[in-house]
């Protein structure tokens, strides 16, 4: 950059930051490499130092420079300082554990309102330094050292007295009685969220610099929190007469209109001569797709007997819940400047517009079974939104084994196998129970075979009378020679009904038996006992008068046992 008439001074375009004119001409100038003074007069161009040591290279990268009577402020990325006229400086960083020192050192930008105080929006938050004082009042945003969208990069007073503040994540306005901030962001209708200056007209609407357009914004409510009705916007895209693509913060007002710095020249206009689109565009659907592929009318398996422009409601079953919709404003002033915003009511959670831009065409995937309405809206070139939204109700069908009598069969199948298993199981337990009231009841009356359970007595004497349990033998061999097995080791009952031990093979007598007896022939020790046989034989001793009787004296861990 070529600065005054006499030797050349350059400075590289893109290092510059700031630029502000004091009371005595001269063009103070914030530049990634330093402060510069240019006096406007004597042509004269000058570098101000504004290290503190030589260890702090940030103080250099100077971002932005504002006049203060005969004091400059210079916001930097190591902190503010603040230059005496006498060229002292003195510098404001953040202390740790320190809340009314500097918020954050790397600043963006920095203002001084109507009271004469001192505001630094920097990458972590909102700065106040009141007039006399070395003590900060602070406004702490989110920080993100990778990418940081809460960072200040745009600072305004309004006149009212409220601080605007711009940033990566939509316009913001501070509330300073509550200490928070009201936000302004493309779901209001805004292009973009990156505000990089604003500025008031003379009618008091706020102008907002946005990297592909600028925006008008006309508030219906003094302060915020402001709803979306309490909002006007009218966006001026770079298709609007004008070749910017990207606007800086650099923006003034003049005394005939505003005009705003961008990377190629000025853009100038009047906000009173400008002329808006107030008809609110209609929007109509264009296009249906599945699983981006055109459906056809009236085809078969075809959802649609109509063009979707015409239809109201369509069914889709589960396997086509992947669809595209398209659609189109009806307005043909710039038509690519047209916005639109969409929803989708059914979907969980609260249903909000999805405002997205010159973008015309929806898609949804994998949706489940139900009912749905999709509306769409749109807004004009100028950016205004036509509140009559357009819809279309669909119904997405289950597939066949999640329907109610999918549902109904898998009750009933599951309640039958219950059933049969609770049937089937409750036997045994039944057979064991009555055969164990059976068994006690014949104990309390002495009468062994009245019950299902019977028991027949062994008497190896007549002072102790011995049972035993017939189910728990069974009988093999012929007529002339029975043998008895134990069905199952039982030691309980072995050792219930175990008979007293006989000398070894020996017969054992049973005078209760009557005048018949049988006795074992046994392998071990005695008669009680069975050896290593699983079983014993039972031979009859002499012909029965009135009966006859079996006894059965088993190994160890048999059960001893009896019959008569």
């Amino acid at each position: 950059m070529r600065v005054g008439h006499g030797p050349q001074h350059t400075i590289n375009p893109q290092m510059v930051k700031s630029i502000c004119l004091d009371d005595r001409d001269v063009l103070w100038i914030a530049t990634l490499d330093g402060l510069y003074s240019y006096h406007t007069i004597s042509g004269q161009m000058q570098r101000h130092p504004l290290r503190e040591t030589p260890l702090h290279n940030l103080d250099e990268v100077a971002y932005s420079v504002i006049a203060d009577g005969e004091r400059r402020w210079i916001g930097t990325k190591a902190g503010l300082i603040r230059r005496e006229a006498d060229g002292s400086l003195t510098h404001y960083r953040n202390r740790k554990g320190d809340s009314q020192s500097l918020v954050f050192d790397d600043i963006n930008v920095i203002i001084r309102d109507r009271a004469g105080a001192i505001w630094a929006g920097t990458e972590a938050g909102l700065a106040c330094l009141p007039p006399g004082s070395g003590r900060f009042v602070n406004y702490p945003l989110a920080y993100d050292s990778i990418y940081n969208k809460d960072a200040i990069i745009a600072l305004y007073e309004d006149d009212r007295g409220q601080i605007w503040i711009g940033t990566r994540n939509g316009l913001k306005v501070l509330d300073k009685q509550r200490r928070v901030f009201h936000t302004i962001d493309s779901t209001y209708g805004m292009p973009s969220n990156i505000v990089r200056a604003i500025r008031q007209d003379g009618r008091g609407d706020y102008w907002i610099s946005q990297d592909r357009s600028i925006t008008r914004l006309v508030l219906r409510k003094a302060s915020g929190p402001f709803a979306k009705q309490d909002v006007e916007i009218r966006n001026y895209p770079m298709t609007s007469g004008s070749s910017a693509n990207e606007f800086l913060a650099a923006n003034c007002r003049t005394s005939r209109g505003t005009d705003v710095r961008r990377k190629r020249g000025v853009v100038y206009f009047s906000p009173e001569e400008l002329i808006s689109n107030t008809v609110p565009p209609p929007v109509v659907l264009t296009s249906f797709l599945i699983k981006n592929q055109p459906v056809e009318i009236g085809g078969k398996h075809s959802p649609l007997q109509e063009a979707i422009t015409y239809s109201d409601h369509i069914t889709l079953p589960h396997d086509q819940a992947y669809f595209t919709i398209g659609f189109a404003a009806l307005n043909y002033i710039k038509p690519g400047s047209n916005q639109y915003a969409y929803t989708l009511e059914g979907l969980s959670g609260t249903p909000e517009w999805n405002y997205v831009g010159r973008q015309q065409q929806a898609t949804y995937t994998n949706l489940g079974a139900g009912e749905y309405v999709f509306k769409v809206k749109a807004a004009n070139n100028d950016g205004l939104w036509n509140d009559q939204y357009t819809q279309l109700r669909i119904t997405v069908l289950p597939p066949i084994w999640k329907t109610w009598y999918a549902w109904l069969c898998y009750v009933l199948v599951a309640g039958g196998i219950l059933y049969f298993c609770w049937k089937y199981s409750s036997k045994p337990r039944a057979s064991a129970t009555n055969c164990r009231c059976s068994s006690a009841r014949a104990r309390k009356t002495g009468n062994w075979r009245k019950g299902s359970c019977r028991f027949s007595r062994i008497s190896p004497t007549r002072s102790k009378p011995a049972y035993a349990h017939p189910g728990a033998v069974r009988q093999a061999g012929g007529p002339g020679k029975r043998q008895f097995q134990a069905a199952q080791p039982a030691a309980a009952h072995a050792a219930q009904w175990r008979a007293p031990p006989a000398p070894h093979r020996s017969a054992a007598r049973f005078p209760e038996a009557g005048s018949g007896a049988y006795a074992a022939a046994g392998h071990g020790t005695g008669c009680g006992a069975a050896g290593p046989r699983s079983g014993a034989v039972f031979r009859r001793l002499r012909p029965p008068a009135r009966g006859k009787a079996y006894a059965y004296f088993p190994g160890a861990g048999d059960a001893g046992l009896a019959g008569s």
